[in-house]
């Protein structure tokens, strides 16, 4: 009977080391993850101030080989202030 009372504190010793180790993996595994996001994150930051940089000195150019996307973007910009002005007067 002993013997079985030490089989299953071995297991369950065994059980707890396992679940133990896990929990360190998936917490090791959310750091470097939420670290990486952050990076990625930096990265598209500093693309779309570079970006943005660049729509500024060239909107004005018409030959520019992203006419099309700076024509874009303006057209967005448009829209974007009329859609404003019209929650504006909804609002009033």
């Amino acid at each position: 009977m002993s013997n079985i009372f030490e089989d299953m504190a071995d297991a369950l010793t065994e059980a707890a080391e396992t679940v133990t180790n896990k929990a360190r993996e998936v917490k090791d595994t959310s750091a470097l993850k939420a670290k990486l996001r952050s990076h990625e994150k930096h990265i598209n930051d500093t693309y779309s101030k570079i970006g943005r940089s660049y729509f500024n000195l060239h909107k004005d150019e018409e030959d520019n080989e992203y006419l099309t996307d700076i024509n874009s973007i303006k057209a967005d910009m448009k829209e974007i202030e009329y859609l404003k002005e019209c929650i504006d007067n909804l609002n009033r």
